[in-house]
């Protein structure tokens, strides 16, 4: 597995920390290790797919 930080544009509160925690939180191929405001660090086989997941969930994310 690999250790992935992802860049992530539009997140502004908690709450956006808690959306984008629950979309990787559903990737099988990646464990969540911290989320925060504007960036997510995952460890995943896949990290196109976290990033997806990301995006599907209403954010711009692009591997750091």
């Amino acid at each position: 597995m690999l250790s992935v930080t992802i860049q992530i544009d539009g997140m502004h509160c908690n709450a956006c920390v808690a959306r984008v925690t629950r979309a990787l939180a559903k990737v099988e191929s990646a464990r969540v290790v911290q989320v925060e405001v504007g960036q997510a660090t995952v460890e995943t086989a896949d990290p196109t797919a976290a990033i997806e997941a990301i995006v599907k969930a209403g954010y711009r994310a692009r591997a750091k």
